[in-house]
């Protein structure tokens, strides 16, 4: 794989530069491999996000049905954390990640 010519064609402003892109790719003879080596990382960080993301709002939902259980707020500062981690943005609240 040409990193550079790669490089060249992102960067040439062309209106045809992903067709050049695949071009240039299809030379590399693992990139089908790779692809695919990626297409798996992805689909597991999203399954390790909805598992991680299900587990918070399952607590949450039994902190809403039972109060008692939420003692001092711990479900929101779980939350909380998980968003300053980054792998999802807050909808209504700008929360730093770290």
């Amino acid at each position: 794989m040409n990193l550079s010519n790669i490089k060249a064609i992102v960067d040439s402003g062309l209106p045809n530069w992903e067709s050049l892109l695949l071009i240039e790719l299809s030379k590399d003879n693992t990139v089908i491999p790779k692809l695919l080596d990626m297409l798996d990382a992805e689909r597991q960080r999203n399954k390790n996000l909805i598992m991680d993301i299900n587990a918070l709002l399952s607590k949450a939902h039994v902190g809403l049905e039972n109060p008692e259980l939420n003692s001092e707020g711990f479900m929101q500062k779980e939350i909380t954390e998980f968003y300053k981690s980054g792998r999802i943005g807050h909808c209504f609240k700008q929360i730093k990640t770290t």
